[in-house]
């Protein structure tokens, strides 16, 4: 598991394998996928792994006993569920960085520094390890594998887990979090249809990717809010290296959870740390890969491109609107082509020319500490076009009010200069009157 599926000794690429990769010379058609859950059949009627049964809401770690935590874990795995084991394993998904970049949605992981969530190895592998070994989770590891979290360890908030997987909002989450994820919503169970279009596509990406759930996807979480809103407004500055390991550790806590997620990463990291067992076991599964084409298929939500403006709809009506960054550009060639075309035309009248047809590039002074100020929290949801235009607005609006602080600062010394020489008239008048 690691970079490259394709990659490594043998292959047709004849590239040398990473570090933490592996080769599966297990065969698709082996028995072995199919029946690992024969392997844990002494633990189905274990009556010290039933122990749990009595308590299903006691955490696996209050035994206190690692070799039971293991059975444990190994008997709910199997116990209650009809799907084997292989069917529960989480795969990341690979999402299509190029076309969600066009509507905006990959500059959002990037504000956080979570490009690499969208993006977490250069090459997609299709590998991860059924039986594994115990591994640590520090982010260094993490971070040896892909540069996660890419603004610095400083730049993040680390909540508590009882706070971030609190199923309601609490005093730790930005003010109106629910609202403005949800505004749709009607005061019941929080639903995916309740989402914005961009809730709907955030959440579509991170069910694998950053948060892994299975069973019941049409419910919004609050847990879930937490995540869109900072990607959609930057707050709260969640680590995503954090979030890994909190869903991780829940996941293990938990009677109730019976998957294994984030497969790829920890079987890298296992095989990174040199954890391997003699019965390790080396397999492949299918990447699913979001794109606008599966957006469209499964979530019900298409991008629709008019000249140079794009919407992006949902099946309810919801929609965001906006303009294609680059035709700003293709228009500033085609006014200074213009312009210059224009030059050795005769003098004449002229019609006035447009002011801000240009991105403002250089703000100085009042008018740029005026533009900072003036971006809303739902700035940092505008694609780059939006940015332009709200900026271009902003500073208009600067301009205005520090012209009108001058024409007023002039009329006031204007009007103290008249004071001043009537004042100095009517000195001269008093003193010729009294001669």
């Amino acid at each position: 598991m690691g970079q490259g599926s394709s990659s490594g000794v043998g292959s047709s690429s004849g590239l040398l394998p990473k570090k933490w990769e592996q080769l599966s010379a297990v065969e698709e058609n082996d028995v072995r996928l199919y029946h690992q859950d024969s392997t844990w059949e002494k633990f189905w009627d274990s009556r010290s792994a039933k122990v749990w049964d009595e308590d299903k809401n006691k955490a696996l770690s209050t035994f206190n006993d690692k070799r039971l935590e293991i059975k444990l874990w190994k008997w709910k795995m199997v116990t209650g569920v009809s799907t084997s084991v292989p069917e529960r394993i989480v795969m990341e998904r690979a999402v299509n960085v190029e076309e969600f970049r066009v509507i905006s949605t990959i500059q959002m992981f990037e504000r956080l520094g979570w490009e690499r969530v969208s993006n977490w190895c250069e090459d997609n592998t299709s590998r991860y390890l059924l039986v594994g070994g115990e591994m640590t989770m520090p982010f260094e590891t993490m971070n040896c594998i892909a540069r996660f979290d890419s603004l610095g360890v400083q730049a993040y908030d680390y909540p508590r887990m009882e706070h971030f997987f609190d199923n309601k909002a609490n005093n730790h989450d930005p003010e109106g979090m629910i609202e403005s994820v949800l505004p749709y919503n009607d005061e019941g169970v929080a639903a995916k249809s309740h989402l914005t279009v961009e809730g709907k596509i955030l959440q579509g990406i991170s069910l694998e990717n950053i948060m892994v759930l299975l069973g019941d996807r049409v419910r919004v979480r609050a847990p879930d809010c937490r995540i869109i809103h900072a990607l959609m407004y930057g707050t709260p500055t969640l680590t995503w290296r954090h979030i890994i390991m909190m869903n991780t550790w829940i996941t293990r806590e938990s009677y109730h959870r019976r998957m294994i997620p984030y497969a790829r990463l920890i079987s890298a990291m296992i095989l990174q740390q040199n954890c391997l067992p003699p019965e390790s076991l080396w397999v492949s599964k299918p990447i699913e890969e979001c794109s606008l084409a599966t957006m469209k298929r499964n979530w019900k939500i298409q991008v629709q491109l008019f000249g140079s403006k794009y919407s992006v709809i949902d099946e309810l009506g919801h929609k965001y609107e906006f303009t294609d960054p680059n035709a700003s550009h293709r228009d500033e060639e085609d006014v200074e082509i213009a312009d210059e075309e224009g030059e050795d035309e005769p003098a004449g009248p002229r019609g006035p020319k447009q002011r801000y047809i240009r991105p403002h590039r250089e703000l100085f002074g009042d008018v740029a500490t005026f533009v900072t100020c003036r971006r809303a929290p739902s700035y940092r949801n505008f694609n780059c076009g939006q940015q332009e235009v709200f900026d271009n607005v902003s500073a208009v609006m600067g301009e205005g009010r520090q012209y009108e602080a001058r024409r007023k600062n002039w009329e006031h010394e204007h009007q103290a200069q008249l004071q001043a020489q009537w004042d100095a008239e009517a000195a001269h008048q008093a003193r010729w009157k009294s001669l």
